[in-house]
């Protein structure tokens, strides 16, 4: 076998040993061999879409099929859709820190004041994958989310401008298809946010909705244009935070998140509740690279898989205003930050396995109310300063 491999052309001329595993050929059959044989495959690219303000109710694969914004939901087909996923924060730039940097609000540090910022000493999703030898870009169109808060860290380009998605996406997809890979992207759109600056505080609007409708066709047809690149990336989508739109701080938490991973492995619904914290272990994950000790996430559980025991028992935080909340197993908690608020009633919602929503509400049991109260007193002293 070995002569057959390295035979010379002239039978008089000496056999070079290492001729055959410098051949063009050979290269092939070792890429094919490494993935037979459970070796670790090259880098993938990553994209992270993150949309100002978006609703489950502007999705119709979270349950209003009459609902305007279609295009996130294809992620689904050949990925997850994540039922209950939560933003750690209802303010924009806190939310965004905490989803970059997987930590809660109370740690980064970042709030409704916009003279707080993220500190050098909080490690991004970003700076993980370019020291680990990605491309990093982002293009922010949020003003919320400007250089003054310094998110930009571990991005080698980052665009900043107001504008429409129309405009902003075309210029993404320009640069991922002539820069090498592996990269990671992260789009930050704001359109819907703008819109709902007409709305009213809390409710669906014409505005809104009308935003949204328009946000469909540019934002489909990116998430296409990504689907057929030669080395297609993983994309995962979610919202900053949401819009409120009932009388409750459920629904200015509850954001959409899908991923659609690399090659469509699995599918389907996932109900175990998820943090916006999750997402940069996961993100890590699929560049194959170790998350950092202090990313307090964990990897987004898969379709048809059962969430790790952590997953299932671990508390979820977020802070919406002048309350904080919590997420146990199938239920959630929200009170007023403080100790003068640990007697005020507590009122549960019960989180279903399909997303009903709204969510049924009801009175907690005492065993309940004793656990909430015990996982919210520490957390909210702590975020207590990140009122504005």
């Amino acid at each position: 076998m070995e002569r057959s491999l390295t035979r010379p052309a002239d039978e008089g001329s000496r056999p070079d040993p290492h001729r055959w595993a410098t051949s063009p050929g050979w290269a092939v059959v070792a890429a094919l061999l490494l993935v037979h044989c459970g070796g670790d495959p090259p880098p993938r690219n990553v994209v992270l879409v993150t949309v100002g303000a978006l609703s489950v109710d502007l999705l119709p694969c979270y349950g209003d099929r009459e609902a305007p914004l279609a295009a996130p939901c294809a992620l689904a087909e050949p990925g997850g859709r994540y039922v209950w996923a939560f933003a750690a924060s209802a303010v924009p730039a806190s939310a965004v820190a905490s989803l970059l940097t997987s930590r809660y609000p109370g740690a980064h540090g970042v709030g409704a004041n916009p003279a707080t910022f993220l500190a050098s000493g909080h490690e991004t999703i970003a700076e993980v994958l370019q020291r680990g030898g990605y491309r990093t870009a982002a293009w922010v169109t949020s003003g919320a989310l400007n250089r003054s808060r310094h998110l930009a860290q571990g991005f080698d380009l980052r665009r900043e401008r107001a504008d429409t998605a129309a405009t902003v996406l075309p210029e993404v997809h320009a640069w991922v298809t002539t820069t090498p890979g592996p990269w990671f992207v992260w789009v930050h759109l704001n359109d819907l946010e703008v819109a709902g600056r007409a709305c009213p505080e809390a409710g669906v609007c014409d505005a809104w909705r009308a935003a949204a409708a328009q946000l469909e066709a540019p934002l489909g047809r990116f998430l296409s244009q990504l689907e057929t690149l030669e080395s297609a990336p993983s994309v995962l989508l979610t919202a900053d935070r949401a819009r409120a739109t009932r009388e409750s701080d459920l629904s200015a938490l509850r954001i959409p998140l899908l991923w659609r991973p690399l090659g469509g492995e699995w599918q389907g619904r996932v109900s175990s509740p998820v943090s916006a914290l999750d997402v940069a272990p996961t993100l890590a994950r699929i560049a194959r690279h170790r998350a950092p000790a202090a990313f307090e996430g964990e990897r987004l559980p898969e379709a048809g898989t059962r969430p790790s025991p952590t997953q299932s028992t671990r508390p979820l935080y977020a802070e919406s205003g002048r309350r904080v909340a919590v997420v146990a197993g199938s239920f959630y908690h929200a009170r007023g930050r403080g100790p003068e608020h640990a007697a005020e009633p507590r009122e549960f919602a019960q989180l279903e396995p399909d997303g009903a929503w709204p969510p049924i509400r009801r009175r907690a049991s005492e065993a309940e109310a004793t656990r909430a109260r015990r996982l919210l007193e520490g957390f909210a002293v702590e975020a207590e300063g990140e009122v504005p």
